[in-house]
């Protein structure tokens, strides 16, 4: 697996810590809420948090997969945790401005020697 795909999918792996904890930010209860309200926003975080997990066990599998060689399940593992990812920012446009991270491409140089 190349240096530059594995950093892609880190990057991703990074994205789905975030959302997680963006998620229990985002949906913070006031105090003075009713019981129905605080049930519906738990039920909420739960469906996303699921998810998130689900969308990190995609991307642990595609992964695991690629080291293998197996580069077409791999790509169906991503396609799945992309899917969930999908999911999650549709019920919370928000998210899509969290930061997953940023990589820079290897660089190469080259020395030239004057005599």
């Amino acid at each position: 697996m190349s240096l530059s795909t594995k950093a892609m999918l880190a990057c991703l792996l990074g994205s789905l810590l975030i959302l997680p904890s963006m998620a229990v930010c985002a949906d913070s209860v006031p105090a003075k809420a009713d019981p129905q309200t605080q049930k519906e926003t738990e039920d909420k975080r739960k469906a996303l948090m699921a998810d998130a997990t689900s969308a990190i066990q995609e991307t642990q599998a595609a992964l695991k997969t690629l080291d293998e060689g197996k580069t077409s399940q791999a790509i169906a593992a991503l396609e799945r945790a992309t899917g969930k990812l999908d999911l999650i920012l549709a019920r919370d446009p928000k998210l899509e401005l969290a930061p997953a991270g940023s990589v820079s491409p290897p660089m190469t140089f080259k020395a030239v020697l004057t005599p």
